[in-house]
Order: structure tokens, then sequence, then C-alpha cells
């Protein structure tokens, strides 16, 4: 017999591998066959990248900055105090994210092709529902709509699109995938707060509903699911050719029993929390420490920008070797970064900060895209992809109230990065002892 390379044809002679009883044991499903010749479709995969960003910056009116856009007008239009739109929006939040667990799991059965578009006309419809609300009930509701659809769904479609064309690859999408996206969000910002500012807040919210409703079927003629051949980039776990969908993964549960799931998902989605719990206040944080609006407007700006930068640096640099190191040392140089915010008295000494948030900041968005694909493979990746992106919601909602609370009890918004800092440290050390590697690999360990 002509000899071929695990898991990738080199000769004309396909070879099918069913699982093993270890496979099974280990919670991967399906088989493992070997095609042969390599896709020329596949480089369909880099292309695929638009689309997944382009679902991610839809998220916009889902999304606690988006919704920030309207925040004023809105109150002073419906008469709500902001410890009642906190309220609905924490809640909203909360219950939106309970829709990431279903969407993965529909993903996974049906393929993000027809599931994306549906998910923008829910959203679209949502958005509409915002727009016509004229007190707090129907505003509850519509908010927790685009919550759910947005932030939730949305999300989890976006993610799990480049996640179902690369492998090994992966890193590097996905860091092409978030310079991508945070370009679009640079440009989507600024043009829904010029429109908001020039028609009124319901006028451009009845604007963007129907612009995702019209992107529906767009989305569904520029979406595919994944490449047909997937030899060429996943490998051993590569299904028959002919076929659209890998075989081969761990299972959800499985995924969830994995001390690498929750080192992952736990530090970054401590890194949510922070986020969420400081940018809602950093102005009120940088005036603490005695700096201005229009500094505060500064280093938005400059924050964005090193992300951007960061996370196409990461995407070159990361493999899935890497992947540990750069969870660990993100979470050490964000929690150094936090410790030291109080001590901040000098423009050299916050840019210095800025730039350490931004580049940890970086790192935790390429690593958080990148792992579960690396770790648990394609067969069930929206689901696994859903769950975890449940918990950063969680996280995210908790975040500003944890802020708060540090303000309420010591009378400093600043006290907050303290404890920040402890709790990213903390998942920092724990994630230097956890191993991220490919569920592969996991199968020939001892």
């Amino acid at each position: 017999m002509r000899s071929f390379t695990p898991g990738c044809a080199n000769d004309s002679v396909p070879e099918v591998m069913m699982s093993s009883s270890a496979e099974r044991d280990a919670g991967i499903v399906g088989k493992t066959p070997v095609t042969s010749g390599a896709s020329r479709g596949y480089l369909v995969g880099w292309w695929m990248i638009v689309p997944a960003a382009a679902l991610m910056v839809a998220t916009l009116p889902g999304r606690t900055h988006g919704l920030g856009l309207v925040t004023k007008p809105l109150l002073a239009d419906l008469g709500l105090a902001s410890t009642t739109f906190a309220t609905i929006n924490l809640v909203a939040t909360l219950l939106g994210g309970l829709a990431c667990l279903p969407i993965g799991r529909a993903i996974d059965r049906f393929g993000i092709r027809p599931i994306a578009p549906l998910i923008l006309i829910g959203l679209g419809l949502a958005v509409i529902g915002v727009a016509a609300s004229r007190d707090a009930a129907p505003l509850s509701i519509a908010v927790t709509a685009t919550r759910a659809f947005g932030q939730s769904m949305l999300s989890v479609a976006s993610l799990t699109l480049v996640g179902k064309w690369f492998s090994r690859r992966l890193p590097r999408a996905m860091g092409i995938y978030s310079v991508a996206m945070g370009i679009g969000f640079m440009i989507a910002f600024p043009a829904v707060g010029g429109r908001i500012a020039a028609a009124g807040w319901r006028q451009s919210w009845y604007e963007l509903g129907i612009l995702l409703i019209v992107a529906a079927p767009i989305a569904w003629l520029v979406i595919r699911n994944g490449p047909r051949d997937r030899c060429p980039e996943f490998g051993h776990e590569a299904k028959e050719s002919g076929e659209s969908e890998a075989a081969s993964g761990a299972t959800f549960l499985a995924a969830l029993a994995t001390p690498a799931f929750w080192s992952v998902a736990l530090g970054v989605s401590l890194y949510g929390a922070s986020s969420s719990g400081l940018s809602l206040y950093q102005e009120l944080l940088l005036a603490e420490q005695g700096f201005d609006a229009a500094t505060y407007h500064r280093t938005l700006a400059a924050g964005a920008i090193v992300g951007v930068a960061t996370n196409l640096i990461a995407g070159l640099l990361l493999t899935g070797s890497r992947l540990r190191l750069a969870l660990t040392a993100a979470l050490f140089v964000q929690a150094g970064a936090l410790a030291t915010f109080r001590q901040i008295d000098s423009m050299t000494e916050l840019w210095v900060w800025v730039v350490a948030m931004g580049v940890s900041g970086g790192f935790l968005t390429v690593v958080f895209f990148s792992a579960w694909g690396h770790l648990f493979g394609a067969a069930h990746l929206g689901r696994i992809q859903g769950g975890a992106q449940a918990l950063t919601v969680l996280f995210s909602a908790v975040g500003p109230l944890i802020t708060s609370s540090c303000f309420d009890r010591w009378g400093s918004y600043g006290s907050a990065t303290t404890l920040f800092a402890v709790a990213a440290f903390a998942c920092g050390i724990a994630a230097a002892f956890v191993p991220i590697r490919s569920y592969r690999d996991a199968l020939t360990a001892p």
C-alpha cells in the first residue's frame, strides 16, 4: 500500500478511518476520513472572513456601546430614570445571553447559511421595536430581543463561521477577522452616531432595523457553511469529500468537562467584565486621576487603534501551541495595568496604561476567537462557542455592577481596578498550569 500523511491523502486512493473506542471515550464523535487532493475552492474560506466580520458589526444595536448611542435621547423621550433603564439593560443582557446555547446547536445542525439571515431579520425587527417603544414595558421586551439576536445569536454565528472554515490557520484567520471587525466598528459608530444627530434616534433606529432586514438575503447569498474538502485545513478530522460539515470533534458536554474550556472562558470573561465595568465609567475614572474629558476621548481612540493593531499581530504570531502562553501573559499584563491605575498622575503613565490594556485585550480577543476550534474541533463548534459566549455576556453584564458597588462602598470608581487586578492575576496563575492543546493531540496523550 502507498504511504500517506495521516489525515490527508497524498495519492488518489482515499482511505477512511472510523472513530476508535478511545475517541468515543474522549467525547470525540464521528469518523475521520482521508480524502484525495486539496479543494481549489478552499480559498473561499479567506473570503468568508469578510461576511463573518460584517455579521459581528451588525450586532451594534444589540451591544452596550451601540445602545449607548441612543441612551440620552431615549431617556429624555420616554421620561425614564437612568436607574430604570440600567435595570432594563441588565435584565435584557442576562436573558438575552441565554440565546447563545440554542443558536449554537441550531448552527451545528443546519449550518450558518440558513441561520444567519433569520437572525438578521429578528434583530432588524427588534431594533424597529425599540424605535417604536413609548414606555418601559415594550422597551424592555425590544431591548431584550436586541440583546438575544444581536449580542448573543449573531455573535455566535459570526465567530463560528470562521471556525467552520479554519483549523490549522485559525489564529491567523481570527487575527485578520479581528482587524476587519475593528475597522467595521470604527466606521459604523460614527456613521450611526452622525445619523442620530441628523435625523433623531427613532428615525435612525427604524432605518437601521430596515437595513438589517435587507441584509438578510445578501447574507444567504454570500455565506458558505464550510469547505467540501476539509483535508487541506482540518487534516485528520476532515470529512469525506462532498459533504459540508466536519464529522469529528469533542461534544459540548465533553468540552465543559475540560479544564482548558474554563481556563479560556473564565480568563476572557473576566476581561469582558473589567472592560465593560471600567469603560462605562472611564470618564469618571480618569477624572478621579485628574484628567479632563478631552483626554478621555483621546484615550478611547488610542485604545481602539492599539487593540486593532494587536489583533493583527496576535493573529500572525499565535499558533495552537502558543495559546496558553498568550492567555497567561495577557492576563498578567492586564493585572499589572489594573493594579497600577490609581498611581497614574501624568500623561506618559496614562499612555503606557492605555497601550498595556489595548495589547492585553487584543491578545485575549484572538485567543478567545481561536481556542475553541483548536481545542474541540468543528463538529459541535457552534454549541461550544455559544456556551463560551454566554459566559462572556454574563460577566459583561455584571462588570458595571461591580464598579458601581465599589464606588458605593469605598467612594472611588478606581477601587474597582484593584479588585479586577486581583481576579486577573488569579486567572493568569491558573492559565499557566492548564494546557491548551488540540483535541487530536489529547487522544494520544498517556
